[in-house]
């Protein structure tokens, strides 16, 4: 949540000094994937203890708009749009330290970004999103949950680099560090009790890439 807060003040901090530009609106669509190190999920509730995660891996699109207005010479503000899916290896569930299957969320962003212009083709960026998060538990894995899926807040902040190449000007390519977290999602135990898992939280490399109309 600091990365979060920190990174949705540097937007705030910019956009005052956003200037009318030289070129007309920009719209967008793209995809990205990612490779994450989730955190451990704590148990509370008709069960308690840890669930503990592998890699995840996730993958999404998006589609943005870059409005003329919040353009400068110090850079470009956008926003974006975002549709991921994200699957989180189980690796112990409570007692179970053999389960099968993944810990899945879908998760519809809505996103901002900062971009800032150094006179070449590259560009780092800094980003927060805030959306709704579709987060699926399987059964029969140890946790005690009788339902699987739950709606729950989900957040992001993003920073990286972008470079568009001489060869191909309507497209960004981006590598960068991404930080995403789930509101503690709650599932029915099937007695009337509930299973609360903590506050999913995830470390992502992800790249993507933007085309430009």
């Amino acid at each position: 949540m600091r990365f979060l807060s920190f990174t949705a003040a540097a937007l705030l901090a910019v956009l005052p000094y956003a200037s009318i530009a030289h070129a007309a609106d920009s719209f967008y669509v793209g995809a990205k994937g990612d490779i994450a190190n989730p955190s451990n999920s704590s148990v509370s509730g008709s069960s308690t203890g840890k669930v503990k995660y592998g890699f995840s891996s996730g993958a999404g699109i998006v589609g943005g708009w870059q409005p003329e207005a919040l353009s400068s010479d110090t850079g470009d503000v956008r926003f974006e749009g975002e549709a991921s899916y994200h699957a989180m290896k189980l690796k112990n569930v409570l007692a179970n330290t053999n389960p099968s299957g993944d810990l899945k969320a879908i998760a519809l962003m809505g996103n901002a970004y900062y971009d800032f212009n150094t006179g070449t083709g590259f560009k780092p960026y800094v980003g927060a999103g805030v959306g709704q998060g579709f987060v699926k538990f399987p059964k029969g894995q140890g946790l005690g949950n009788s339902d699987s899926t739950q709606n729950v807040f989900a957040y992001q902040a993003m920073a990286g680099v972008s470079y568009t190449p001489e060869s191909m000007p309507q497209t960004d390519w981006s590598l960068g560090y991404k930080y995403m977290g789930f509101e503690k999602p709650s599932f029915s135990d099937g007695a009337g009790g509930h299973v609360k898992l903590g506050s999913l939280h995830e470390n992502a490399i992800e790249a993507g890439m933007r085309y430009h109309f």
